[in-house]
């Protein structure tokens, strides 16, 4: 049997939303999946660097679909993924090595986005709307 202790762990209904504003990330994880409707997507998992919200998590998801690339290609800009531009392609899975492999810091507008809960209960989400750069980011930097 395992053992657990749940005591410094915060109940769900007292988990805040980040701000919105723009935050340093740095990406953690990413994984290729399949949403419900069938669309592929990265699924990514940043953790935000330094200031007040410094070790929470942000997740965004880059669906493979042409009407969403302008997104990936924001991406791969703020990391200065030396392909972005190439008229060959690339891997995506060279993308994301290389955000991870690089330890690459990067700058997100972060939003905050009201949705229903399946019990009906009306909640806020915090949600990635741009990136670009940690070297060309604007003084407004959310801390």
């Amino acid at each position: 049997m395992v053992r657990v202790n749940l005591s410094n762990v915060p109940d769900s209904e007292s988990f805040t939303v980040i701000p919105a504003g723009k935050y340093h990330l740095r990406l953690e994880k990413w994984s290729e999946q399949t949403a419900g409707t069938g669309n592929s997507f990265i699924g990514c998992e940043f953790i935000v660097d330094g200031g007040e919200y410094g070790g929470r998590k942000i997740w965004d998801k880059f669906f493979l679909t042409e009407a969403s690339w302008w997104k990936l290609k924001q991406f791969a800009r703020a990391i200065d993924f030396a392909q972005t531009d190439d008229a060959n392609g690339f891997e995506l899975e060279d993308l994301f090595r290389a955000a991870i492999k690089t330890n690459k810091l990067i700058t997100a507008q972060i939003i905050v986005e009201p949705y229903t809960d399946k019990k009906g209960v009306d909640r806020e989400s915090s949600k990635v709307d741009s990136y670009q750069s940690a070297e060309t980011q604007p003084d407004d930097l959310t801390f």
